[in-house]
């Protein structure tokens, strides 16, 4: 029996991610806030930092569930986390919040352009949009890097700014996880030497009966498998901490993922 090398999900990466969105988005957080999300991945802690730098209500509307699930959040006098549950079919009213923050939630979303206006609504005068979309260009190379499994449902970068321009008055772009023309090289180099893993499992198979002593490997194949280990190793894109930090795009850039804010 031999071992298929599988993808690394990259857990510690998810976590990054979206904890430097929610840093990025509390330049735009006051008032009442709503989280748009599916399922509830950082919601608590998302809502406690929001709380404590600016927000005096945070919503947390969950579109995982029918009807969605809505959660507020907010301190008392006493600066006790206080929660209100509710999962009655109506949403919000207009003009009700400062600021609605939708970070890899949209792909869920079957009318996108009807829901985004609906958010459109949901926010007050001067309020914020902060999304976050995959790009998809890049998910094909990088889908082991990429938090979600379904990434067919994203809707890409220039088809989604013409909408968000139709609605917003104001759209901004930000780029996060920026991935260089030689990270791109090496992630397609990874991803032959992982099927070369998979024929090293058949071969490991074949001199298990032929090679019991290992002879044959030690004097001619251990050196080149080692070789292979280490490159496979070094060949899954940046994890410097910085790039996960949305910064402003600018044409050219290549990231894993888009942040974009649109002012009403």
């Amino acid at each position: 029996m031999y071992m298929i090398i599988t993808p690394d999900i990259h857990i510690n990466d998810i976590f990054l991610e979206q904890k430097n969105r929610i840093q990025f988005a509390k330049e735009y957080v006051k008032g009442k806030v709503l989280i748009v999300s599916f399922r509830q991945f950082l919601g608590y802690h998302a809502s406690k930092f929001f709380l404590e730098n600016g927000a005096k209500e945070v919503w947390f509307l969950d579109i995982s569930t029918n009807p969605p699930q809505k959660i507020c959040r907010f301190y008392d006098s006493k600066k006790n986390m206080k929660y209100q549950y509710s999962f009655s079919k109506e949403l919000f009213s207009r003009n009700m919040f400062d600021c609605i923050i939708m970070f890899e939630a949209l792909k869920h979303v079957s009318n996108k352009k009807n829901f985004l206006i609906q958010l459109n609504e949901y926010l007050g005068k001067n309020g914020t949009l902060v999304l976050s979309i995959t790009n998809k260009e890049q998910s094909k190379i990088f889908d082991d890097m990429i938090n979600n499994y379904d990434e067919v449902n994203e809707i890409p970068k220039n088809n989604i700014l013409p909408i968000l321009n139709e609605i917003f008055p104001k759209t901004e772009v930000f780029s996060q996880r920026l991935i260089s023309k030689k990270e791109i090289k090496d992630k397609k180099i990874g991803k032959i030497i992982q099927s070369i893993f998979l024929v090293r499992g058949i071969i490991g198979i074949v001199f298990s009966k032929i090679d019991r002593k290992s002879t044959f490997y030690s004097s001619y194949l251990q050196k080149t498998m080692t070789n292979i280990n280490k490159k496979t190793n070094t060949s899954f894109g940046s994890k410097e901490e910085d790039s996960f930090v949305p910064k402003k795009y600018e044409v050219g850039n290549a990231p894993l993922f888009y942040v974009i804010v649109c002012r009403k």
